[in-house]
């Protein structure tokens, strides 16, 4: 699968939609469907071909999958193991069996042992006296994963985000923080629009070649992935240190550094690298709550102060605009609900709010 992502960065620089997984649409190999190319069920990491042959095989026998408990008792005869289902939800091949991906993970063990125990009852000659129609069990009520979970989960099981991108969902945030895309950064340097060869960039490290210097340091060549494009980007020995730990993990960082034109490509020299809590405590100094006022009950506002006791700061303020039905009225809270902005603490207010309610700024307003 590692071999892939060229090919599916490819079909996207070309405009051509690429389908994530799915066990109702999906072929055992990569196809082609409505002008866009849909992901193969067995290019899945440890799904295995032989069991997407079985899955397939009773999905043109029997029709659409329509619940997780559906598919595991259908093709429970392949002996298709909890690992593989796994992956399959990992993925994202069952998002349309009904549930979030948390939710059909959770289940997945109860309805793996069902559909095994309906396989050795009809291996004895029991009879079934409900017949094969029996209403699945509900899904366990628990938490969706975090957006980011959900990716990582993704990558481990394909190789590389299909549905989405961790630069995705801080778009709006990334661009308050002057941050470009790495698109226009390189059509800059190209066209040598922009006399300054500073750039600030973000993405995720989708490629990492580590080289010693002749004094034994470490420093590195890395690709810089955003949703759209990527940039090479050296890391010389001083910046790998101070940045190691983002470097070695997998989440968004922040690059800035010097933007060269090279024989085929711009690159970037960092003289800086930082994860997105890090530029935040630099540079985010508002989040702006948009609120309708039916919503803006005295739970949420207790769940709000407990998510500020729990983040206090002294730098970064917040506002609500307050949506009544004729007018909106921006309010700034006391000093008491000023906050240390980071990622827990937005995916708190985000789950209470919504996500596209909520704005970590950079520029005052008021």
């Amino acid at each position: 699968t590692d071999k892939l992502a060229p090919f599916i960065r490819e079909c996207r620089a070309m405009k051509v939609p690429v389908l994530p997984p799915d066990v109702n649409h999906s072929r055992i190999v990569f196809s082609v469907e409505n002008g866009a190319v849909r992901y193969g069920l067995a290019a899945i990491k440890n799904v295995g071909e032989g069991a997407m042959e079985a899955l397939v095989k009773a999905r043109t026998s029997g029709g659409p999958f329509t619940s997780l408990h559906d598919l595991c008792q259908r093709i429970a005869d392949a002996g298709v193991n909890r690992r593989v289902m796994e992956n399959l939800i990992k993925s994202g091949a069952c998002d349309a069996l009904g549930g979030h991906r948390a939710a059909l993970m959770a289940a997945l063990p109860e309805t793996l042992a069902m559909a095994l125990k309906k396989k050795t009852d009809r291996g004895k000659g029991y009879m079934d006296l409900f017949g094969d129609d029996e209403e699945p069990p509900p899904l366990p009520e628990t938490p969706e994963w975090r957006f980011e979970e959900q990716l990582a989960f993704e990558k481990e099981a394909i190789g590389f985000y299909i549905t989405g991108h961790p630069a995705q969902r801080d778009a709006e945030e990334l661009q308050a923080y002057g941050i470009d895309s790495i698109g226009r950064v390189k059509f800059k340097a190209r066209a040598r629009l922009d006399s300054n060869p500073k750039a600030r960039v973000a993405g995720v490290i989708v490629e990492k070649k580590i080289h010693r210097t002749k004094k034994g340091d470490r420093m590195a060549f890395i690709t810089l992935e955003d949703m759209e494009d990527q940039i090479e980007v050296v890391v010389f020995s001083d910046v790998h240190q101070s940045a190691r730990e983002w470097l070695d993990g997998d989440g968004l960082l922040i690059v800035e550094g010097n933007l060269e034109l090279g024989d085929e490509e711009p690159k970037i020299t960092a003289e800086r690298i930082v994860d997105l809590n890090t530029l935040r405590r630099d540079w985010c100094r508002e989040i702006l709550i948009e609120v309708d006022a039916p919503t803006l009950t005295e739970s949420a506002i207790e769940r709000l102060r407990e998510l500020v006791t729990h983040h206090p700061g002294t730098t970064c303020r917040i506002l609500v605009a307050l949506r009544l039905e004729d007018c909106i009225g921006t309010f700034l809270l006391g000093e008491n609900f000023k906050i240390t902005p980071d990622a827990e603490l937005l995916e708190g207010v985000r789950r209470l709010f919504g996500h596209e309610r909520v704005h970590a700024r950079r520029a005052d307003s008021l």
